[in-house]
């Protein structure tokens, strides 16, 4: 198994599919069950390369970013102090075309 996941990461795949040999382990769409196990870098100890953040706070734009949040800070929760901490400042990485398009939907 190791030997696929290396090689699915290699080729920029997100991770496999591992089945489980259960004779009636079947697979249904959109359905997680037992049967079917998901292996990805981020499960793996030692192959995280993201983190889970959400954003907590954001700058009112300027320049070609006037009228618009950008950019985000972004945190995440800490269960010891029961508090988002801020962890960095990131672009949204959305084109001014986004924002245009995005600004016309009424919500």
């Amino acid at each position: 198994m190791n030997s696929f996941l290396d090689d699915a990461l290699r080729s920029s795949c997100e991770g496999i599919m591992v089945k489980s040999l259960d004779i009636d382990a079947g697979y249904t769409p959109s359905k997680r069950t037992d049967a079917w196990l998901k292996v990805k870098r981020d499960y793996v100890e030692g192959l995280s390369d993201s983190l889970d953040l959400v954003p907590i706070g954001a700058w009112y734009g300027n320049g070609r970013k006037a009228g618009w949040y950008s950019p985000f800070l972004m945190g995440c929760y800490n269960p010891d102090t029961e508090e988002f901490q801020s962890v960095c400042r990131v672009m949204s990485g959305f084109s001014d075309s986004f924002y245009i398009e995005a600004s016309s939907i009424t919500i």
